[in-house]
This record gives C-alpha cells, structure tokens and sequence, in this order.
C-alpha cells in the first residue's frame, strides 16, 4: 500500500484541478500559474479541497504567498500541526 503523504495528496488534489494527465511529472517547485489550466477558480478549488481534507482553516493571503505547489504544502503542514 502506498504512503499518502501531505505532499503526495495536495499534488493528486492540484493535478485534479489542472487537469494534469497521471503520468505527468508533477514539479513542486514551478510556479502555480505556470499551468495553462490554472486560474482563480482553480485557487479557490485547491483552498476549500484542502481545507475539507486536512479540516484546517486558510486565508485568501495563504494562496497569494504561495507561489510554488512546495510552498502550499508547507503551508498547510505548518496549519496542520499548529494546533
């Protein structure tokens, strides 16, 4: 059984909203906006998708100081166990 890791679920949650094939390389590191399918509506997506799966709470400013799909992960690790 693979290992579900905060990483690999919010990269499966943002390939899903891309509309990224699976067996596209995913980099964490590219700048969000970088994907032609990616928009504000897909921000909003990947903000209520993420809240609803790890039951935390983001800000608009979460998204908007994010720039990479790494930095949202941190993010939302740092989120997670700051309670």
């Amino acid at each position: 059984m693979a290992q579900h890791t905060v990483a690999t679920e919010i990269t499966e949650i943002f390939r899903e909203i891309a509309h990224l094939p699976e067996d596209m390389e995913v980099d964490p590191a590219a700048t969000l906006t970088d994907h032609h399918n990616w928009d504000s509506v897909s921000q909003i997506e990947l903000i209520v998708r993420t809240e609803a799966k790890y039951r935390i709470r983001l800000t608009e400013g979460d998204l908007r100081e994010c720039h990479t799909l790494a930095a949202f992960i941190q993010r939302v690790e740092s989120r997670r166990y700051a309670d």
